[in-house]
């Protein structure tokens, strides 16, 4: 397994926090390039991290450096402006950016387009596919499954035993309700067609804070109701219940950003009343995420390699947004 170059763009929060801690310690990388327009940030986060090779554009990182993969991992409103210029560049190299990584179908669509004539296989980076309990339950053979309920309450998503450097930003692309709904319900959106398929829009009831209820059906008639909720001051939470015939499966998701944590799944029996903890092993998603990235790209010298079904594509992708524009017509 050849060692890898790794271009990553963006050091502020979760590019420490998920991808340079990991990186650091990769044996299977060899070498790390660090890019962001912040001098200040960039050069405190370069001598943190022991990083020698640093740049404030994109496109000197990309004319000095040969990289295997370029991470990029900014404001997810910068995400598509800067994408279009990773994906132009003519170098040979995999691109993975952070969700969303476009605000609306339309420029997903044209991002998408323009990747492919370019032949840059682009992912996206949706972690919580990773999570232990998402990969049991999508082992798991379930039976008439009647309805899916997933409650999603944004809130606090990084231990208070996080260790960063800080740093202001300044915003000068407008945010909106629609773009900060897309956010973070791409994510369950994304999750549940991963576990279950396509879904198709049939009900929104969300007050004028972009919170409320939306119901979604899959091809096998299933009903799935995503529940929303904005709260910065509380603790996330995040649910997941499956109903059956019989059974209700309860998948609790830990905050993003809580890196000894992981999903926990119980089973209640609705015949008996009997409530069966499940014990799932495994590492913190983004970990997961970043090993599966870094062993496609090992493998992969002429990118024809089939992408494992965990990392998603942008054409993949592109669903989520598709129904978000209808969410927000």
């Amino acid at each position: 397994m050849k060692k890898l170059n790794i271009s990553v763009i963006g050091a502020g929060r979760i590019s420490q926090l998920a991808y340079l801690d990991n990186l650091i310690n990769d044996k299977r990388i060899k070498n790390i390039s660090l890019c962001d327009k912040n001098k200040i940030l960039l050069k405190k986060v370069s001598i943190k991290y022991k990083i020698k090779k640093i740049y404030f554009k994109i496109s000197d990182i990309l004319k000095n450096e040969d990289p295997d993969i370029v991470v990029l991992v900014v404001n997810r409103l910068f995400n598509h402006i800067l994408l279009e210029k990773i994906i132009r560049h003519k170098k040979n190299f995999i691109v993975f950016c952070e969700k969303p990584f476009a605000p609306d179908f339309k420029t997903g669509s044209r991002l998408v387009s323009l990747a492919k004539k370019n032949k840059k296989k682009l992912l996206i980076g949706y972690m919580k596919r990773f999570d232990p309990s998402i990969r049991y339950i999508k082992r798991k053979k379930m039976e008439n499954i009647k309805l899916i309920n997933y409650l999603s309450y944004d809130g606090n998503s990084y231990e208070k035993s996080s260790k960063y450097i800080k740093y202001k930003f300044t915003n000068k692309i407008k945010d909106t309700l629609k773009k900060k709904y897309l956010n973070t319900q791409s994510h369950s959106i994304n999750l549940i067609q991963y576990l279950f398929g396509r879904l198709k829009l049939n009900y929104k009831l969300l007050n004028k804070n972009g919170e409320g209820i939306v119901l979604f059906e899959n091809k096998k008639k299933i009903k799935f109701i995503l529940e929303n909720k904005f709260n910065k001051n509380e603790l996330w939470k995040e649910e997941i219940k499956i109903f059956t015939d019989n059974l209700i499966f309860n998948i609790e998701l830990p905050a993003p950003f809580f890196k000894k944590k992981i999903g926990k799944i119980s089973i209640l029996n609705l015949s008996n009343k009997k409530k069966k903890k499940i014990l799932v092993r495994g590492k913190w998603s983004f970990k997961n995420q970043l090993d599966e990235l870094i062993r496609y790209s090992s493998k992969s010298s002429n990118r024809k390699k089939a992408i494992s079904t965990e990392l998603c594509t942008a054409q993949q992708c592109l669903s989520e947004t598709k129904i978000v524009d209808k969410i927000f017509i």
